[in-house]
């Protein structure tokens, strides 16, 4: 037999509201998150509130859309100026000045793991790394790429939901620059499971 579900029981799952105009508001969703609505009100109307269909699961895709110079031996922050997707505005696109910066990092608000990927290419042949950072220390380097003109890297992470953020770093043995394109320099991210 179902249970009525009362106005504090939980910060994931449902809840029941009274307004102080006569209406009485249903909600249910995960802590954090956008969350659905049904909204009764005095007057026998009722209207239901719906988030987007993806805004309580990050994830982000951005690629370069100019041109960004690499120094020999020098890993840098990406700058993926264009966003194609970000359900969440957890991405901080721009471009980057120095590489501890807050632009172009990927701060989710929901605690999980994450799917991230990432590629870059050159128009020299070159020794590239492509590194992922978490909060401005190398996570996750990758392969290296010997004598090649595009580098890429994918991993799974797990960020707080609070204060975890990730960059990507681009290094070539040679000066050179970044190629720009949504399929040739991106940086990407998606959440695939929530923590317990």
């Amino acid at each position: 037999m179902p249970s009525i579900i009362t106005a504090g029981d939980a910060t994931n799952g449902a809840s029941l509201t009274a307004g102080s105009n006569g209406t009485l508001i249903i909600r249910s969703g995960l802590a954090g998150a956008k969350v659905n609505a049904l909204v009764l009100a005095a007057s026998g109307t009722a209207t239901l509130l719906a988030p987007p269909v993806n805004a309580a699961n990050p994830c982000f895709s951005a690629f370069q859309s100019v041109g960004q110079s690499l120094s020999a031996g020098v890993p840098t922050k990406m700058s993926c100026q264009t966003e194609e997707f970000d359900t969440a505005n957890a991405f901080s696109a721009g471009t980057v000045v120095t590489n501890g910066d807050a632009t172009n990092r990927f701060t989710p608000l929901i605690a999980g793991y994450y799917q991230v990927s990432a590629a870059f290419a050159v128009g020299v042949n070159a020794t590239l790394i492509l590194e992922v950072r978490k909060n401005g220390s190398p996570f996750k380097s990758g392969a290296t790429f010997t004598g090649c003109t595009a580098a890429a890297n994918s991993c799974l992470v797990f960020m707080n939901g609070s204060t975890d953020f990730l960059e990507a770093y681009a290094f070539s043995s040679s000066a050179t620059t970044i190629s720009v394109g949504a399929s040739s320099s991106y940086f990407q991210a998606a959440l695939i499971s929530r923590s317990a």
